[in-house]
């Protein structure tokens, strides 16, 4: 029931930015639309490396020595 909901509001959002898009098209800014759409779908990402990148950076690091502890033990295959 709530995969259904959800896909139906991700058909409509979609169907609004296509529909935006389309209008975008007419009024020659697409490029601009297309810009300022990739924008802010990258806002999240954004606020999110910039707030947490040195716990991010210190995770990656970590997995990467457990991932290489783990190889080098033979505990799993490369």
């Amino acid at each position: 029931m709530l995969n259904q909901k959800l896909s139906l509001v991700l058909a409509g959002l979609l169907s609004i930015w296509f529909l935006c898009l389309g209008l975008a098209i007419l009024t020659r800014q697409h490029s601009w639309f297309l810009r300022f759409s990739r924008r802010q779908a990258a806002r999240p990402f954004r606020w999110i490396w910039r707030h947490w990148h040195t716990q991010i950076t210190w995770a990656l690091i970590g997995a990467g020595v457990l991932l290489y502890y783990l190889v080098s033990t033979n505990r799993i295959a490369p």
